[in-house]
């Protein structure tokens, strides 16, 4: 058994990360929650960032999220800390295949953040880029959320998973969640899938 588990939710805009990361502290009593990127200053860095293009300054990008990250990490071992479980809407991992769109190698990206720690369980809603992006398209998202960007990250996605479900980054446990179903059968695909998993870390759902 583990003193606590790190729990973070991991895929493409409008997948329903938010929903699910909700739904999972209700479920797992209010333990502590961190969303990545933290801090509100790099959203407003981000735009101006390449004017707002997504390939306008790659070079930019990849260092405000390696910074980024590494400071959300700080906050990660504190959490881990203070609860006995930690959820988190995405993590560093994250940052991966939204670099590799960019055309960053997956290798330069991890070498500029120099993260090692990694979450217990990853959940991962798989979300068809079409749906993903009809969710969010009306919303005021950052320069990411484009169609033409996003069919280019779901297919980053796939690749981040295959990575780690291999052991690439250690023993993390992948729970898969088809997040192209209504809200109410993700929570319920959660809860069956999730449920031994925990179990297998010490924890009752």
């Amino acid at each position: 058994m583990k003193n606590n588990i790190w729990i973070s939710v991991s895929g493409i805009d409008g997948s329903g990360k938010t929903s699910i990361s909700k739904f999972l502290m209700k479920i797992l009593n209010g333990n502590k929650f961190l969303k990545f990127p933290s801090e509100n200053w790099v959203r407003r860095v981000l735009e101006s960032s390449g004017n707002g293009n997504p390939y306008g300054d790659v070079h930019t990008d990849s260092l405000l999220f390696a910074l980024s990250n590494r400071l959300d990490m700080g906050k990660v071992k504190k959490l881990r800390k203070q609860s006995k479980i930690l959820i988190t809407q995405r993590c560093w991992l994250d940052n991966i295949p939204y670099r590799a769109v960019q055309g960053v190698p997956c290798g330069e990206t991890l070498k500029l953040m120099g993260i090692s720690d990694v979450p217990d369980i990853l959940i991962h809603l798989k979300c068809r880029f079409d749906t993903a992006y009809n969710r969010i398209k009306n919303k005021n998202g950052d320069k990411y959320e484009t169609r033409s960007f996003m069919k280019k990250l779901d297919s980053e996605y796939d690749k981040l998973i295959d990575l780690i479900c291999n052991d690439q980054f250690g023993k993390i446990k992948v729970i898969q969640i088809n997040a192209d179903e209504t809200l109410q059968n993700m929570k319920t695909s959660v809860m069956e899938k999730l449920r031994p998993v925990i179990k297998m870390c010490g924890y009752e759902l």
